[in-house]
């Protein structure tokens, strides 16, 4: 079996859901010929922790030291990711390129050269956000000559905020640097794709493990919508909660058996509305959960809920299939709305269109009352699955590990 070294600065214990794709890759990738060797940071200032998944898959884990903001609040106990991260991004932009991670990256070299001594090491996987894992992945292909692949989970170079010309520039630079090394390209989505190196990007999509999500009654006595993740003002979901108030009211609907859970961190001007509009009863609050708790949660469910924006496909989108519950979709005309409608697992609707949501919210109640709400057969699920696209994954490191 062959290893790859993998650069992942956000990695389980670590929670949310940015973590998960690189965990899936390094489950599976045994499977397919590859031992993964992940080096990481050791605990930072976080906003949530989640150390279920270490118990999924004995994947070799190397920890280093950091200096970076994160890692110092951490270790120094700040009690606050927020305060951390705020006290310290706008400053540090000015003096660390291309993000605060630099700081990690004498740790990650050090321990990456230790392991390329001591280990038959075939290939260097690095995953990015941030981009200083790019760039160790770059430096150490320079020293190795080893193979690089590198993961793009978002685009190159997003949410920094680079506060002059000159830093825009190098980080221009730096990205440049690490595309042209760069053996293969992975993208989440198309557009995300680099276009003057087309022919060396693969498309590997988010997606769900299957074997999270094992067969769950539904509620049999409760009509449970289900949202989860973070739902933040920009995911424009007061419209929805103001339909889940008109729906209630509807003669046509027995307030008490209908239940909406909202599981994960949102922004207070919910809770604010929901308290507002005397929605306590129905709108259920819960704080950040391990990721198989959010996923009991999805299979528990009578309906879903998933807003979004119009470029924008939420990675829960991907968990919301793999329960093959039904969707309400709440968003614009977009990559999101086609992927729902591609798939056939539910509706899209304006988040505008109260009288649409109202009236797709009656549709699956009256499902639910006679006993029809329940799993649904989705459709053109297996390029969705982490265990295909690892294959896929793996197939790409044997093509450039030759």
């Amino acid at each position: 079996m062959k290893n790859a070294l993998v650069i992942a600065y956000y990695f389980p214990p670590l929670g949310m859901g940015g973590v998960q794709r690189t965990f899936k890759f390094c489950k599976y990738l045994p499977q397919f010929g590859w031992h993964p060797i992940v080096i990481t940071v050791k605990d930072i200032a976080y906003p949530e922790y989640d150390p279920t998944p270490l118990d999924e898959s004995p994947t070799e884990v190397l920890r280093t030291e950091s200096l970076d903001p994160l890692r110092l609040a951490r270790f120094f106990g700040s009690p606050s990711f927020e305060n951390s991260r705020r006290r310290w991004s706008t400053l540090l932009s000015w003096f660390l390129i291309p993000d605060s991670k630099l700081l990690w990256l004498p740790f990650v070299l050090s321990a990456a050269r230790s392991l390329l001594r001591a280990r038959e090491i075939s290939l260097i996987f690095a995953t990015s956000p941030p981009l200083t894992s790019l760039i160790a992945g770059w430096l150490l292909k320079k020293a190795s000559r080893k193979p690089l692949v590198i993961d793009l989970r978002d685009p190159l170079g997003y949410g920094l905020l680079p506060p002059t010309f000159l830093h825009s520039r190098a980080i221009r630079f730096l990205t440049r640097k690490v595309v042209d090394a760069a053996d293969r390209i992975i993208a989440v989505y198309p557009q995300h794709q680099v276009r003057s190196v087309e022919r060396k990007v693969t498309v590997i999509p988010n997606g769900f493990d299957p074997e999270d999500f094992v067969v769950s009654e539904i509620q049999a006595n409760k009509f449970l919508i289900v949202h989860t993740g973070t739902l933040t003002k920009k995911r424009n979901g007061l419209p929805f909660l103001m339909s889940v108030k008109k729906f209630v009211q509807s003669r046509q609907v027995d307030k008490n058996v209908v239940k909406v859970k909202l599981v994960g961190w949102v922004d207070p001007s919910y809770a604010q509305t929901i308290k507002k509009e005397g929605l306590s009863e129905v709108v259920e609050l819960f704080p950040y959960v391990s990721h198989k708790e959010s996923v009991q949660h999805l299979m528990s469910s009578s309906l879903l809920w998933l807003p979004a924006g119009e470029e924008e496909i939420p990675g829960k989108v991907y968990e919301y299939l793999g329960s093959r519950r039904p969707i309400i979709a709440t968003a614009p005309e977009g990559d999101c709305a086609a992927l729902i409608r591609m798939t056939r697992s539910g509706v899209v609707i304006d988040p505008a269109n109260t009288s649409g949501i109202v009236k797709a919210l009656i549709a699956h109640y009256r499902l639910f009352v006679d006993g029809k709400s329940g799993l649904r057969e989705h459709r053109d699920l297996g390029r969705f699955n982490r265990m295909v696209q690892t294959k896929t994954l793996a197939s790409l490191f044997d093509e450039v590990a030759q």
